[in-house]
């Protein structure tokens, strides 16, 4: 999740982004990113983000996007990916 969350977190507009697993009937997982804007973005904006990056394989960017107004985050700033992943399931 960490190579797809650096990618996205460098497209115009992005304030925070927090990548998940979600189960997949057919591929066991798919790749949600969860994301925080500054402007007003689409999920097909940020995957031409994606497919342009030098870094990240085609296979491996998400498959969903979600935006959300914040991530949720531990008391410590750490951000709560079981909770991202519980609201897939």
């Amino acid at each position: 999740p960490v190579e797809v969350e650096d990618v996205l977190a460098r497209a115009h507009g992005v304030r925070e982004v927090a990548v998940v697993g979600a189960p997949d009937d057919r591929w066991g997982q798919r790749v949600v990113a969860y994301v925080v804007t500054d402007a007003a973005l689409t999920g097909d904006e940020l995957d031409a983000h994606c497919l342009t990056s030098d870094t990240l394989a085609r296979f491996k960017r998400p498959r969903e996007y979600r935006f959300v107004a914040e991530l949720p985050k531990s008391a410590s700033g750490k951000i709560l990916r079981r909770m991202l992943r519980d609201d897939e399931t």
